[in-house]
C-alpha cells in the first residue's frame, strides 16, 4: 500500500509536480544518481540517506539464500563443462573470445531454470584481460592461446538466483610473474573469506584484507573487491560495493 508506479520517462514531470503541490515535501534520491536526476530536486528538498529498500534487498531471506545456492551449483556445472572443454580445445588454436563466450552461454542454457545471461560475458585473452568490463567485439576478438592468461567474468539469471563468477586460467605454462600475481590474489581472497569481524563494520575496513598480500609486494588493483548481487534481480546490487575509500557498514 502507498506505492505508486509511474513510467520512467515521466520522472521529471512527476518530481516537478510533487515539489510544486507539496511545498514542505522532500524527495528521497540516491546521491549517486545522475546529475540530471539530482538537478531536478533543489538541495534543500533532497534526502540523500541510504535507501531502506537497498538494505532490505541486501539481507537475503532463507528462501533467497537457498535458491542462490542451488543456482550457483547449476551454474558451476556449466562452468566446469566449459573450462573442461577449453582445456582440450584451446591448444588447437581455433577458439576466439567470442566463440568461447557463445559456447559458455550454450552450457548455461542447458541448466534448469536458466533465463538469460546476467550480463554480457567478459571473455578476455591476454592483454584484453586487463581491460575492466571488457566485452569482445569482432574488431577486438582475439584467439585463446596456451601462451597467455584467459580471464572469464560471466554469470546467469536463474529463476531462483543470479550468478556472477570470475575465473582466470592458463592453458599452458604461466610466467613466474603471473604465478606470483595469481597467488597473491588468492591469498587475499582466502584471508577475506575467513575474516571474522563485528557486525556493522565498515566495508572499507575489511576490504583492505584482500589487498594486503598485493600491497606487501608493491602491487594493487584499481577496482572494487566485491559487490552485492540480487536474487533473480540486478547482478550489481547496491550498496555494498567494497572499496577502501567507501564506508558502507556490513551486517548479517
Amino acid at each position: 500500500g502507498g506505492v505508486e508506479l509511474h513510467p520512467y520517462d515521466s520522472i521529471a514531470e512527476h518530481i516537478a509536480a510533487v515539489l510544486r503541490e507539496s511545498p514542505d515535501t522532500k524527495i528521497w534520491i540516491n546521491k549517486r544518481s545522475s546529475h540530471a536526476l539530482c538537478a531536478l530536486v533543489p538541495v534543500k528538498r533532497r534526502v540523500s540517506l541510504l535507501s531502506p529498500v537497498q538494505l532490505m534487498k541486501a539481507v537475503k531471506n532463507t528462501t533467497e539464500i537457498q535458491g542462490m545456492r542451488k543456482a550457483h551449483i547449476r551454474d558451476a556445472v556449466a562452468l566446469c563443462c566449459y573450462f573442461s572443454t577449453l582445456e582440450k580445445e584451446v591448444a588447437k588454436g581455433c577458439l576466439t573470445e567470442i566463440s568461447a563466450a557463445n559456447m559458455l552461454e550454450e552450457f548455461r542454457r542447458e541448466q534448469l531454470d536458466f533465463v538469460s545471461l546476467s550480463f554480457p560475458t567478459i571473455s578476455s585473452s591476454g592483454p584484453n584481460g586487463a581491460i575492466i568490463h571488457y566485452i569482445p567485439t569482432p574488431k577486438t576478438d582475439r584467439k585463446l592461446s596456451v601462451d597467455e592468461l584467459y580471464l572469464c567474468d560471466s554469470g546467469g539469471q536463474y529463476r531462483d538466483g543470479t550468478t556472477d563468477v570470475t575465473r582466470t586460467m592458463h592453458f599452458g605454462t604461466p610466467t613466474d610473474k603471473e604465478k606470483e600475481a595469481f597467488t597473491l590474489v588468492l591469498k587475499g581472497h582466502i584471508a577475506l573469506c575467513t575474516a571474522v569481524f563485528p557486525s556493522d563494520t565498515e566495508g572499507s575496513r575489511i576490504e583492505v584484507i584482500a589487498r594486503a598480500p598485493l600491497w606487501s609486494k608493491g602491487l594493487n588493483y584499481k577496482h572494487g573487491t566485491g559487490h552485492g548481487i540480487g536474487c533473480f534481480l540486478s547482478v550489481h546490487e547496491g550498496t555494498f560495493i567494497y572499496f577502501y575509500d567507501q564506508c558502507t557498514r556490513l551486517c548479517e
